[in-house]
């Protein structure tokens, strides 16, 4: 975390998205989970002391919505700590997606973009999952967020270049609200 911080300051940086896994390949117990916490305190007091913001993304796993993240915001207590919205985890979690923005409201500082279906988070092309995209974008127009959103894609094929091309012309007429 703090080769990341001293990178971002570097770079010009000035978000880093903070994936709410306490573990990723083993399971998570009360352990792991208070290390994430304490590992969590001592990155935000590097962040915040170098004026870089941490933002929590809600996972697949331990933080799978906005309302589990609002609550390690709200214990920490510190505008350095905020919000990278996942709206695709959200559905892929079975979450209610705009009650979700709504729980985050004020500590938005992101948003991951990406297509899903219930139980399935990766590897859904846009347009074929579950995400209500038009409402999203309502809802997040609603709320005041104008920050950056990052369009996440599962592809690796030789056709990257223009299948990037075609998502990022399709979010941008689900935008068109």
């Amino acid at each position: 975390m703090e080769q990341s911080i001293q990178f971002s300051l570097d770079a010009g940086i000035r978000i880093i998205l903070v994936p709410g896994y306490d573990v990723f390949y083993e399971p998570s117990n009360e352990h792991t989970q208070a290390l994430f916490l304490e590992g969590l305190d001592r990155g935000l007091a590097w962040a915040s002391s170098a004026g870089v913001m941490l933002a929590f993304e809600n996972v697949d796993r331990y933080v799978i919505s906005v309302s589990q993240a609002m609550g390690f915001i709200r214990h920490f207590n510190s505008p350095w700590l905020q919000l990278y919205l996942d709206i695709g985890n959200l559905v892929g979690m079975g979450q209610d997606v705009l009650s979700e923005i709504d729980a985050g409201v004020g500590h938005i500082a992101g948003v991951h973009l990406k297509d899903a279906s219930p139980g399935r988070i990766r590897q859904v092309r846009l347009g074929e999952g579950s995400v209500p995209f038009k409402a999203v974008f309502t809802r997040l127009q609603h709320t005041g967020f104008f920050g950056p959103i990052m369009l996440e894609l599962w592809n690796a094929g030789e056709e990257a270049q223009e299948f990037i091309t075609i998502a990022r012309r399709w979010v941008r007429e689900q935008m068109e609200i």
